[in-house]
């Protein structure tokens, strides 16, 4: 939420001006996010992890830490 100052401060951007200032609290923005959730997607999204999992190659991106890196190394000797 805005502080009362905050939100003074932000509608009084658009004094004098040929806009509309609207303010909009997170409870207004998670509620768009739900209805629009591919757009919270496009932001979240790790691509390079999603199309390694799609190849089953995960692993060689060592997402898994120090596991990941012992399992890849062991294989590569093999």
């Amino acid at each position: 939420m805005l502080t009362a100052a905050e939100r003074e401060f932000v509608l009084s951007l658009g004094a004098g001006q040929v806009v509309q200032v609207e303010v909009w609290d997170r409870a207004k923005l998670d509620d768009l996010l739900s209805v629009h959730a591919d757009v919270e997607a496009s932001f979240t999204r790790d691509n390079l992890l999603e199309a390694a999992m799609l190849y089953g190659q995960e692993r060689a991106l060592l997402m898994g830490g120090i596991g990941d890196v012992s399992a890849r190394v062991t294989a590569l000797g093999g």
